[in-house]
């Protein structure tokens, strides 16, 4: 983990072994991501000492849930405005505006009250 967590900034970063083109602050962010999910998989791993780490692979839908939810927040902190903001990632021009998630959820309302109105 601490290998690819460490290439993963290096190939971040200009010079090193693998040149790269982003600042500190997206190397720090990439480098961090990392880790988080080297944990996800790895409590996937750890559920049993003595059985395959696919053996009974959706057998506890929580676990599932915990996986899903920690991604959906990792997403959050590095790709909302807001969040870039309360966490100090870096604010990008390609970052997601906060209205998006707004979006989907309106074309839905839309298409549910008024059908005969989508193209």
């Amino acid at each position: 983990m601490a290998v690819a967590t460490l290439l993963t900034i290096d190939i971040s970063l200009p010079g090193g072994l693998v040149e790269g083109s982003s600042g500190l602050a997206q190397a720090r962010t990439a480098g961090f991501t990392v880790p988080v999910l080297a944990q996800l998989f790895n409590c996937l791993d750890s559920r049993s000492e003595r059985r395959s780490a696919f053996g009974g692979l959706f057998s506890n839908p929580l676990l599932w849930a915990a996986i899903a939810v920690s991604l959906l927040l990792q997403v959050l902190v590095v790709s909302l405005r807001f969040f870039n903001h309360a966490f100090d990632t870096p604010c990008e021009e390609e970052a997601v505006d906060d209205t998006i998630l707004a979006k989907p959820s309106a074309k839905l309302v839309q298409l549910e009250v008024a059908p005969s109105t989508v193209p």
